[in-house]
């Protein structure tokens, strides 16, 4: 499933309908484009051998290249805004949520300001992508290790905070570095990146942090679960 999947649900909300309205688009989305994909490579299964390949059949050798071409261009391209979109994120959520709060400061600040420290994040975020890119060559063991933290340090708390009232940044926040931690360690430990007991650690360290640091920390402010319930029940704030 692609990552977008995780993004959908927080701006669907804002066309003014509901959660269970943006579940419903957002799981009929996915099954039905991925669907379509599934159909397309079924001839490559029955055969086989790769789709681009199985396409000789009805384009030629020489026909196929222009398929294959734009086959190409369409991976490159997405993966190139995959990386491009995640890097932007990483750096506005970093910039916003955690280097503002370490120092003590409001988001509030001058637009130059904003600029600068965005820029500054998106670059050192971008070299930690490269370099990952280097070490990791393999897509396969790439993909399982991204997916492995994905589900090991986030589904906790983004369940958690979508289901459970009580739950607090400080308990989601120390969920998703702690599952993430104990996710790589357990990969490590275990010499396997393939293996699922990464994923269950995480999501068993993820969870008893997230009870706990929601518990031991100040309840979500009263505003906060009131917009929150405005926006799941398909209300528009007047202008």
């Amino acid at each position: 499933m692609s990552v977008f999947g995780l993004s959908y649900g927080a701006f669907v909300l804002d066309f003014g309908i509901s959660f269970a309205q943006a579940l419903v688009a957002g799981v009929v989305g996915i099954v039905f484009s991925f669907l379509l994909c599934g159909f397309v490579a079924i001839a490559g299964k029955r055969g086989s051998a790769p789709t681009m390949v199985m396409s000789r059949a009805a384009f030629g050798v020489r026909g196929n290249r222009l398929p294959a071409a734009i086959s190409w261009l369409l991976t490159v391209g997405w993966e190139t805004v995959l990386i491009i979109l995640a890097t932007f994120a990483t750096a506005t959520v970093f910039g916003q949520d955690i280097v503002q709060r370490l120092r003590g400061r409001t988001p509030a600040g001058s637009e130059e300001e904003h600029v600068r420290s965005n820029r500054l994040l998106i670059v050192a975020f971008g070299g930690v992508v490269i370099v990952i890119a280097c070490l990791l060559q393999d897509v396969v063991a790439a993909l399982t290790i991204a997916y492995d933290i994905l589900v090991g340090g986030l589904l906790v708390p983004i369940l958690g905070g979508l289901l459970w009232r009580r739950a607090t940044i400080v308990g989601a926040v120390s969920a998703m570095a702690v599952g993430t931690v104990a996710t790589i360690a357990t990969m490590a430990v275990v010499g396997d990146i393939y293996a699922n007991e990464p994923i269950y650690v995480g999501l068993a360290a993820g969870l008893v942090v997230f009870v706990a640091g929601s518990l031991a920390s100040r309840p979500t402010a009263i505003d906060v679960l009131a917009e929150w319930d405005r926006r799941s029940a398909a209300e528009r704030t007047p202008v």
